[in-house]
């Protein structure tokens, strides 16, 4: 097995598991092949994993750690010997920790167990605390792999690979290290299942 993406630094977790004779894979019936150089990726077996990956938590952990420092300046600004008229000015502050605080959860919620998960025959979604979800696609209808990091996830060094069937239920891998390889992974797994190739 190993391990691409992970370090000490970053949570995030992303591996391809299997063995391999080499660095192309043969699909059953030997028509095609690609080359997956440094993934480990075994094409014999279907249902096999081939690639999982996580999340990584930071961003959720700044978010509620920014509505820490708003719960903490509105009780500093409260306490403080000034007066109402003074104080109702602040009241922003309130909402603001609301809104962060339920922004953190929902994100919380959907990022804290999901797993994304890669085999020859599907990509599949798996996550939720509360409200559990599994969403599955398989290979053959994918049509799109793209790949995504905006400013946050830039300065966390994360982005997200988005996975476009033609039905048009996406899959997106949030906040996932190495999500470049990651999406050249699952488009050449993709493109070996085109009847085209």
């Amino acid at each position: 097995m190993q391990r691409v993406g992970s370090s000490r630094a970053s949570p995030c977790v992303t591996e391809l598991r299997g063995s391999w004779n080499g660095s192309y894979i043969v699909d059953i019936m030997g028509a095609t092949s690609i080359n997956v150089g440094k993934f480990s990726i075994d094409s014999v077996d279907s249902d096999k994993t081939l690639l999982t990956a996580r999340p990584d938590m930071r961003i959720v952990k700044l978010g509620f750690l920014a509505a820490v420092l708003i719960a903490v300046a509105g009780a500093v600004v409260y306490l403080l010997p000034i007066s109402e008229s003074a104080k109702v000015a602040f009241m922003p502050l309130g909402v603001l920790f609301i809104v962060t605080l339920a922004y953190c959860a929902i994100l919380y919620e959907g990022l804290a167990t999901a797993v994304y998960t890669v085999s020859k025959e599907y990509v599949e979604e798996q996550g939720g605390v509360i409200w559990k979800t599994q969403h599955r696609v398989p290979l053959s209808y994918v049509r799109d792999v793209s790949y995504d990091q905006n400013f946050l996830q830039a300065m966390f060094g994360v982005s997200s690979v988005t996975v476009s069937p033609t039905n048009g239920n996406k899959i997106v891998l949030s906040n996932i290290s190495d999500g470049s390889a990651t999406r050249e992974a699952i488009w050449k797994i993709v493109l070996s299942k085109s009847p085209n190739q």
